[in-house]
């Protein structure tokens, strides 16, 4: 009996992909790593049953032969050996004495090793350049992210459930706004819904003024009052796999240069979607939105999306992105604009975070003829 909610079919189709990728690139071994904020490639490996909130966890994933998972504390191996892919568990304390005696024990001394850099600790590293000088180390993540962002069936089913977190989220928020709501409260809000419906984790950025445009500043015990807006990001993981929903909410009637690059972004937005097919680029999604708001006579603020899965922001939406999308590939869009008025530049120079507008954000999945977005609640900016 197993609580794993992806299939055996869904472990082999990932593993036949990476170990074809190792005998046309040479490389004999990976060694992938992940964070507690970025486990998508230690989870493509594993299984997505346990997250990995831990000080660092590695998989060594062999071209032949059973991968072995090394997680932060030994008296966790158990469990995790019992309900994951991977069989063989070890601990590590923080040490790399345990992978570098398990490279040893497999014969891979003087082998190819693929590693992924931006989730090998630096320390990690070189133990094992000091360890193994005749290896040769080499960038993975450039073979296997690309695989990882195209989801399976299985995959899109958990990140369908994700998007209907956070509008379920979105409606309690909603449900609950007036003036005089702190940052703090709604963020609690976006908590306490994800966990009861299932949420094992959650980004919830909140960011209120005259005209908020930065998502990512930390929520406060600021009172939003009359007058100002709200962005609200909600950004929900689900058994792994994150989606994204954001919406601009407007206390009191919407300042009118805001009301108008809130409405065109909207239509960015959708201008980008209709580029969502499989032969299509990153580039031409991104060129449809920052090309509508070169048209109307504004700049971008900052990226306009990025793909999501196993990792909260997997490969950020840019024009000079050539890669094709692919049916199974899921994104949020997000464009955002400064304000061009008078009182928008004032606020830009005097305030951080404010004189634009950001968002809305949905989370999209590109299928065999165009694409489906996930999220179902409506495109909005709303008034309380």
């Amino acid at each position: 009996m197993t609580n794993l909610l992806l299939s055996e079919k869904e472990k082999e189709r990932r593993y036949k992909i990476v170990r074809e990728i190792m005998e046309r690139e040479g490389i004999d071994v990976i060694l992938a790593g992940g964070n507690e904020k970025n486990e998508g490639y230690v989870r493509y490996f594993w299984g997505e049953n346990y997250t990995t909130k831990f000080l660092f966890t590695q998989v060594l994933f062999p071209r032949e032969g059973e991968p072995i998972l090394f997680v932060a504390h030994k008296e966790i191996c158990v469990p995790f050996g019992k309900e994951t892919w991977i069989k063989d568990t070890r601990g590590t304390w923080g040490s790399s004495a345990p992978i570098i005696d398990a490279i040893k024990e497999k014969g891979y001394e003087f082998s190819t090793i693929g590693i992924t850099p931006n989730f090998l600790p630096a320390g990690i590293y070189i133990d094992l350049k000091k360890e193994f000088p005749k290896a040769n180390f080499v960038d993975a993540e450039k073979f296997l992210l690309e695989p990882r962002l195209t989801l399976s069936e299985e995959e899109i089913k958990l990140s369908a459930i994700s998007a209907k977190i956070a509008d379920q989220c979105y409606l309690a928020v909603k449900r609950k706004m007036k003036p005089g709501i702190t940052e703090f409260e709604i963020r609690a809000i976006v908590e306490e819904t994800t966990g009861r419906e299932g949420g094992e984790d959650h980004f919830t950025p909140c960011h209120s003024g005259p005209s908020p445009i930065l998502p990512w500043i930390k929520a406060t015990n600021k009172p939003i009052k009359k007058g100002e807006c709200c962005l609200l990001e909600i950004t929900p993981k689900y058994k792994g796999y994150w989606t994204q929903l954001c919406r601009l909410i407007s206390f009191g009637k919407i300042r009118t240069d805001v009301k108008e690059v809130a409405e065109l972004l909207i239509n960015s937005q959708q201008n980008g979607v209709k580029k969502l097919k499989p032969g299509n680029t990153v580039a031409d999604v991104c060129t449809a939105m920052e090309d509508t708001l070169a048209e109307a006579g504004f700049k971008p603020a900052m990226r306009f999306g990025h793909f999501m899965g196993g990792d909260l922001s997997e490969m950020t939406i840019t024009r000079e992105n050539d890669m094709k999308l692919k049916e199974g590939m899921v994104m949020v869009l997000h464009p955002s604009a400064w304000l061009n008025s008078e009182l928008g530049r004032k606020e830009a120079q005097e305030l951080l975070g404010q004189g634009g507008v950001f968002g809305p954000a949905d989370t999209y999945v590109v299928t065999a003829t165009g694409y489906r977005r996930l999220n179902q609640v409506p495109i909005e900016i709303i008034t309380v």
